[in-house]
């Protein structure tokens, strides 16, 4: 029986998302926030969370303004998204001023910046680095079953 229930928000380039790594990362996460605390967790997922007919703009802005933190998965592919970073990070990075709640913001670096092209956005970059991150640069190669993946998902689920 689950005692709480917590939300958050669940932001990535979908081109990051090769072999669906990135949504089970996801699910991984939420499995294993379950194992240690007993309590659901809630990660909005937009291809799981908008169904057929639905106004994805305005799921998605509810998604963000109903979620308790935020987890921007960070490559260059996710800073070349205008949706991802004006519409998303843009909107989340507004509720953590106006609630003066950075522990909000749970970014994981996933994809390196060195090789991206210098027309991204640096003051985004930087505003988005200045928050306390996971880095998964090199975790993202790790196989789902291996010791390396699990230790990395249950050290995120343990900050939650």
């Amino acid at each position: 029986m689950s005692l709480t229930k917590i939300s958050g928000f669940f932001s990535y380039a979908h081109d990051d998302d090769v072999c669906g790594r990135l949504r089970m990362l996801r699910d991984d996460l939420i499995a294993e926030y379950r194992q240690l605390t007993g309590n659901d967790l809630e990660l909005f997922l937009d291809r799981d969370d908008i169904q057929w007919g639905d106004k994805w703009d305005r799921n998605i802005e509810a998604g963000i303004d109903s979620s308790s933190f935020f987890i921007p998965v960070l490559s260059p592919l996710y800073f070349k998204s205008s949706y991802c970073c004006e519409k998303e990070l843009r909107q989340f990075l507004g509720k953590v001023e106006r609630e003066n709640a950075s522990e909000l913001l749970l970014p994981i670096y996933y994809v390196g910046l060195d090789y991206a092209e210098e027309d991204l956005e640096t003051d985004l970059i930087e505003r988005v680095f200045g928050f306390q991150y996971e880095d998964w640069r090199e975790v993202r190669f790790a196989e789902r079953c291996t010791e390396t993946y699990r230790r990395a998902v249950n050290r995120l689920a343990g900050r939650l």
